[in-house]
């Protein structure tokens, strides 16, 4: 979960604003697999960097498993068809915001 501050919050993609969410309210982020673009890495490369798990062919799109720098959880890709990425291959990823969801975070129980 994230906490709003100044209108936004920091991610591993970089700052996302946050419309229509009070500052100090908590968040938790989703974004939709079209969402995320990867490209190839040769050298260095400024942002979120991961490394393809998996490539499922799906006919007009390629579903993409990614282990991203930094996050638990592996993330889903869905590409394009011709997009070709291959198991190991170190990839960058950015989001699009247009394609990300903010949820009110599960409120804590206190200890």
């Amino acid at each position: 979960a994230y906490t709003v501050a100044d209108g936004g919050i920091d991610t591993p993609f970089g700052r996302l604003v946050a419309t229509g969410v009070r500052d100090g309210s908590g968040v938790v982020l989703g974004v939709r697999e079209r969402g995320i673009a990867l490209t190839r890495v040769n050298g260095s490369h400024a942002g979120l960097k991961g490394r393809v798990l998996d490539v499922k062919f799906l006919g007009d799109a390629t579903l993409v498993g990614v282990q991203a720098d930094g996050l638990a959880a592996p993330l889903r890709v869905r590409t394009q068809a011709g997009e070709l990425f291959e198991e190991g291959a170190e990839v960058g990823l950015s989001v699009d915001p247009a394609r990300t969801l903010m949820f009110p975070a599960p409120l804590q129980e206190p200890d």
